[in-house]
């Protein structure tokens, strides 16, 4: 739609941007069957007669756009005498706008898919980005450019003898400037395998070319890259992949990008929420049942949630009451979720919870959870990911309890949709046995009645 919109396209064509592009590019580094051929150039075809139809109207009513101003601009050909100029033929500028059009779109759908495999592969870039997106877009937007390389190449003729690296190219050679090769080179970007949207040289790379080929669609490219994850850290909480991704590459080895990419959102966040709800769950435990209650482990998943700790007996009826009431007002409060990144001396100093035995390094990051009284109801060392708003837990309620080991019980809990459902999975359980007992009881009656048997 961007480059539909930048091209001035007809609206009956927005819909075909893409399979314009995708037939334009289909022999790029491809080996195309018989039948691929002929799609490919069929749908180029189409593409073409569009463009035509549009250049002859520019001809004759200019606009305000890109193909008017090619149309009727001066061209002053090396071939032609100083000051002398002429206009660009149809096929020029169709070679042009068919450039802007595949590469306004093909080029940074592969950058915008490779840079959200990585972020999703590596949460704690989203999550940074999230944090502080005016700061570290840029570095993500460059990062992304340089890791996927989405152009690989370009060929180009060589205009003199030369020498790279030992090895002679004669004037004349055919050669592949390999900006893919060249953006993970190791002399200028340590760690180059590493996606690091922090480094010091992030506009080093060549994922747009150098020199008179350098693109010129870089800074549309830029901009849509900025705007798209600025607006997906807003809009949405980090996503997991679908399953059935595969995470293959098109056949093309020069347009470097992803076949597909499914991502599931709705997974990643209740995964997130439940992984809130268990810190709101830890608290409670304990102001429910004493300060001795600590983590001896947990399961977050997208489905549920379960929590161990130190208690010797049973949880009893009014205590569980108290503890989903806790969470539950927690939720119901509405504030949000807070993090620092600090000393872990600093997290103790604030009461922080830390899990037993495990190492720190000199930073910690500390979630805080909960209003309470110009502090917070739940403050704990973790560098997961979290919701924006306790509110956005939802309703919330422990569902089973169970001693696996000596001093150490286990309570499972649902939250929101999960837990809604399986109340309503409970009710219809109740109904039908309810229902199948009436029956059994009429049947019994019936058979005391054939009997002669009057029950007491």
């Amino acid at each position: 739609r961007v480059i539909h919109y930048a091209l001035n396209m007809a609206p009956d064509v927005e819909g075909k941007v893409k399979d314009w592009s995708d037939a334009a590019t289909a022999a790029i580094g491809n080996k195309l069957s018989h039948d691929e051929w002929v799609d490919a150039v069929t749908v180029q075809l189409e593409n073409q007669n569009y463009w035509y139809s549009e250049y002859e109207k520019r001809l004759e009513h200019p606009q305000d756009d890109v193909l008017s101003d090619l149309a009727h601009a001066d061209f002053a050909h090396p071939d032609l005498d100083d000051g002398e100029t002429r206009k660009l033929d149809f096929s020029e500028i169709y070679s042009i706008i068919q450039q802007l059009m595949v590469a306004g779109n093909e080029t940074t759908t592969k950058f915008l898919d490779e840079t959200m495999r990585t972020l999703i592969e590596e949460p704690k870039w989203w999550n940074a980005l999230e944090a502080d997106p005016e700061g570290l877009i840029h570095g993500v937007v460059e990062e992304g450019l340089r890791v996927s390389s989405p152009n690989q190449g370009l060929f180009r003729v060589v205009t003199k003898d030369a020498e790279v690296q030992g090895v002679s190219i004669p004037k004349g050679s055919r050669i592949w400037v390999m900006f893919g090769a060249a953006n993970r080179d190791e002399s200028t970007f340590g760690d180059s395998e590493a996606f690091d949207p922090t480094r010091d040289n992030l506009k080093e790379h060549i994922a747009f070319g150098k020199g008179h080929h350098f693109c010129i669609g870089a800074p549309l490219s830029r901009l849509e890259g900025k705007v798209a994850f600025e607006e997906l850290v807003r809009r949405l909480k980090l996503p997991t992949f679908a399953e059935g991704n595969t995470f293959e590459y098109q056949s093309s080895y020069v347009l470097r990008g992803l076949a597909g990419l499914e991502i599931d959102i709705e997974k990643r966040n209740n995964s997130r929420a439940n992984h809130s709800a268990t810190h709101l769950l830890h608290e409670s435990l304990r102001r429910t049942l004493g300060k001795h209650v600590t983590q001896k482990g947990s399961l977050v998943s997208p489905e549920r949630l379960r929590f161990d700790f130190s208690h010797n007996k049973p949880i009893d009826e009014s205590e569980m009451k108290k503890i989903n009431a806790v969470v539950n007002e927690i939720v119901d409060g509405g504030s949000d979720v807070q993090t620092r990144i600090m000393t872990p001396k600093e997290a103790v100093k604030l009461g922080a919870l830390a899990l037993f035995g495990e190492k720190y390094g000199e930073e910690v990051r500390v979630v805080f959870m909960g209003k309470e009284n110009n502090s917070f109801f739940s403050t704990e060392l973790c560098g997961g990911t979290h919701v924006k708003n306790t509110k956005d837990v939802g309703k919330f309620k422990v569902i089973s309890q169970s001693s696996i080991a000596s001093g150490v019980r286990r309570v499972e809990a649902l939250r929101d949709k999960q837990l809604e459902k399986h109340e309503n999975h409970l009710k219809q359980n109740k109904s039908l046995k309810e229902k199948n007992l009436n029956k059994e009881i009429e049947t019994i009656k019936k058979e005391l009645q054939f009997l002669k048997i009057t029950p007491d």
